[in-house]
């Protein structure tokens, strides 16, 4: 269970990408996200893998300790949106890989 009140945004370019671009929005709220953000402009929806490949991987799946980077911010009164931009191990499974909300 976090500890920590975070909002949180969800990158669609990279997560729910097996489903159309239209109805990423929708997928992301039935998992909970209030807000979405897209990459552009770019020429296509999804950045090609080479320029993604750079992003870690999903939250909870590494050592990272993700709650004591979220403990400063909400010590310092931080209530604007955080980010939620990496490239899931299953792209058809998004929804299983933001399980940690």
């Amino acid at each position: 269970m976090h500890t920590h009140h975070q909002r949180f945004e969800v990158n669609c370019s990279i997560l729910f990408t097996a489903l159309p671009l239209l109805k990423r929005p929708a997928a992301a709220r039935s998992t909970g996200f209030d807000a979405v953000a897209f990459w552009w402009p770019f020429a296509e929806p999804v950045p090609p893998d080479r320029e993604v490949d750079q992003f870690v991987g999903a939250l909870g799946t590494g050592t990272l300790d993700v709650e004591a980077l979220f403990r400063p911010l909400a010590a310092h009164g931080y209530t604007g949106w955080t980010g939620c931009e990496y490239k899931p191990s299953d792209a058809a499974d998004s929804a299983t890989s933001v399980g940690w909300r």
